[in-house]
């Protein structure tokens, strides 16, 4: 298995501690996709253990989006907009919600890749 995606997924913990975790995707052709959860040593807040339930319903639900992978979400949505309305999205959301944070800086990175080479 390689690794697909690997970033540090922030999330609300209890009475609204700021907290985050490790998430890495495994990816293997023809096999279901493995998401693994991991405490950071260094980062207080919420144990990823009491927050578990949450935590996988969020990522499931990148997941599912359209049927496709986060990564080919980000892609799709890349080469359908203009780069300016994609920045405005991504300073719009991540005024809104914390949690999209590495969505947003992913998106960044991919488009501006996409860019380059196209």
């Amino acid at each position: 298995m390689s690794i697909k995606q690997e970033f540090v997924y922030r999330y609300s913990g209890f009475s609204g501690t700021a907290s985050c975790c490790n998430i890495r995707m495994l990816d293997d052709e023809d096999k279901p996709i493995v998401i693994l959860c991991s405490q950071m040593a260094d980062k207080p807040g919420t144990s990823v253990t009491n927050l578990a339930e949450s935590i996988s319903h969020d990522i499931r639900g990148f997941l599912e989006r359209d049927n496709i992978t986060l990564v080919d979400a980000i892609q799709n949505y890349i080469k359908s907009s203009r780069l300016t309305q994609i920045l405005d999205d991504l300073v719009s959301r991540l005024k809104e919600s914390k949690n999209l944070t590495v969505f947003a800086i992913e998106s960044i990175k991919l488009a501006l890749e996409y860019r380059e080479r196209y």
